[in-house]
């Protein structure tokens, strides 16, 4: 009966929890949906760093990485990394991408902007080779019928390739000039205006040191549409161009600083470090020329500000590589187990209902052991109070019964040893009654008790007419530190009131008892005629030697006995 209860148990658990896992990843799937497109509207409004986030986001809730969905991620991401300039992570994930589309035949179209984008990275790291040859790879992929936006997208990057490396040779450019016009006969269709504005860039670069006027054509072209169309990351690349232009080639500087200045306020708007370095370096010059100095000093220290923002944004960059390859491969391993995973589940559950079973049994026994502990400690703790009553009754008639005795006796030198004796009781009472009253029994506050011990000393004072500073810091000590503590400030303060003082008039006492860091600074003096080498303070002896301190004791105005003694915290 045991064996078909747990084989029914074992059943109904692993059904409930494939259930559960169903119901689960449908709403995964919504919720990861809507991450999606919401990326996808943050691209077009152009806020790529939002759009980043989202699609991170995105990429940690799907399940595997051998699916569509996954790879068309992976370009996306890697798309918005790279026109914000994180090309390290942009290539990381363009390779997953890749990986996806070159095993599978029917991707052709996405396989072609993967490797333009790549190619893309390449020039931007300055690896020719390696950009000309996945360049070429990506042409042969290239067929009329596909998407005009991939169209223009290659056909663009294409171009640029050209012009960055061959500029020089004519019949690269003429070659230029065709894409570039092939582009611009299907620009009502193409959606990415971007591509528009970076194709008529590029003819602008073209003769940008044959026709200065023919490249401002160009790029105001491409200005113009990329600030129509809202293309932040276009119109800034535009505008460095134009800044240089103008820079260069007609030397007015003042226009090549407004459109610095435009490329700097995008590149900040977008968090382009790259470009905004680019632009910062751009206006240094341009006010160098101007004999503006002091403004080419600003630009200049802003370059070092960008330069540590693009080592840092690199050095994260690096780190959340590692950091996704790391849980890649922990959703792999978790994939592979997840079968596993869920038979160990239902062996689990079935586990945790007995333990339950077994926790309520156990609970029961415990809180009935509990209520005798509870009984015990209510019996202890009245014994510690009945204890801690009767030594503060036993310390008080051992007062009274030296009182009574100090009453009756005749001799003077008993009475004053019966006084001393008194004070040293009373120091020993204030510190019981402190810990008594304490919730801490083993921490006592410095500061509380010490003003008891000076309090108890009041009418003495009083009756020698002695002045009486002190200062003492806000510490809780250990017990058997302060009762030491206490046991010397009353013995020095005995000393000073029967030794210390003859006939002068201003009678002065002063202590401080200060924590510096890990240690108690202790300095006592009174300013005494009488110096107490006659007497040998034999108990301040031994108290220093139970604190282990080494102290220092000055005799020649006054009495004065000060050290340090070290505490932990």
């Amino acid at each position: 009966m045991l064996l078909i209860y747990l084989y029914c148990s074992y059943y109904f658990m692993k059904n409930l929890i494939l259930f559960i896992f169903y119901f689960f990843s449908l709403s995964c799937i919504s919720q990861n949906e809507n991450l999606y497109e919401q990326a996808k509207k943050l691209i077009e409004q152009k806020h790529l760093d939002s759009a980043s986030i989202y699609l991170n986001h995105y990429r940690k809730t799907l399940i595997s990485s051998n699916h569509e969905a996954y790879a068309k991620h992976n370009y996306m991401y890697a798309k918005v990394l790279k026109n914000i300039s994180k090309t390290d992570s942009s290539f990381y994930y363009l390779k997953q991408a890749e990986q996806f589309y070159s095993n599978k035949d029917n991707y052709k179209e996405e396989l072609l902007s993967v490797l333009t984008l790549k190619a893309e990275i390449f020039r931007y790291y300055g690896k020719r080779y390696n950009a000309l040859r996945t360049i070429y790879d990506a042409e042969k992929l290239y067929r009329e019928d596909f998407d005009v936006n991939i169209k223009a997208y290659f056909l663009n990057r294409r171009s640029a390739l050209l012009a960055y490396y061959y500029n020089n040779v004519e019949d690269s450019v003429i070659k230029i000039k065709k894409l570039t016009n092939k582009i611009l006969r299907f620009k009502d269709e193409i959606t990415d205006k971007s591509i528009l504005a970076y194709s008529l860039n590029e003819l602008g670069y073209l003769e940008f040191n044959k026709s200065r006027t023919k490249a401002l054509r160009y790029y105001n072209e491409a200005y113009n549409i990329a600030l129509l169309y809202n293309e932040t990351v276009a119109l800034i690349d535009i505008s460095l161009n134009l800044g240089r232009l103008y820079q260069q080639k007609y030397l007015d500087y003042d226009k090549a600083i407004y459109y610095h200045k435009i490329a700097l306020k995008y590149a900040k708007m977008n968090n382009n470090f790259w470009q905004a370095k680019e632009a910062v370096w751009n206006l240094r010059i341009c006010y160098d020329f101007k004999q503006d100095y002091k403004t080419a000093m600003h630009f200049s220290d802003s370059i070092t500000h960008y330069f540590v923002k693009i080592f840092t944004q690199e050095n994260a960059t690096i780190i959340e590589e590692l950091k996704q390859k790391h849980n890649l491969e922990l959703k792999d391993s978790e994939l592979k187990k997840k079968e596993t995973s869920l038979v160990y589940l239902g062996i689990l559950l079935l586990v945790l209902i007995s333990g339950i079973i077994m926790m309520v049994f156990f609970n029961t026994k415990i809180r009935r052991k509990n209520k005798v502990l509870a009984k015990l400690v209510d019996e202890n703790h009245f014994l510690v109070k009945e204890t801690n009553h009767r030594i503060n009754n036993n310390l008080q008639l051992v007062t009274a019964l030296l009182f009574d005795f100090k009453r009756k006796s005749e001799s003077e030198k008993v009475k004053k040893s019966i006084t001393e004796l008194q004070a040293k009781i009373d120091s020993v009472s204030l510190l019981h009654r402190h810990l008594y009253n304490s919730k801490n029994k083993k921490m006592i506050n410095q500061n509380d008790y010490i003003n008891a011990i000076f309090d108890s000393f009041k009418l003495e004072f009083k009756e020698k007419n002695i002045q009486v500073n002190y200062n003492v810091s806000e510490v809780e000590l250990d017990s058997d530190i302060i009762l030491h503590f206490g046991l010397l400030i009353t013995e020095l303060l005995l000393n000073s009131i029967k030794h210390a003082f003859k006939n002068q008039k201003m009678r002065k006492i002063d202590f401080e008892l200060i924590k510096s860091e890990n240690n108690l600074s202790f300095k006592y003096n009174d300013n005494g005629e009488n110096n107490l080498k006659e007497i040998q303070p034999k108990l301040v002896e031994q108290i220093c030697l139970h604190l282990e301190v080494s102290y220092n004791i000055y005799t020649t105005n006054g009495f004065s006995l000060s050290f340090k003694k070290e505490i932990k915290g």
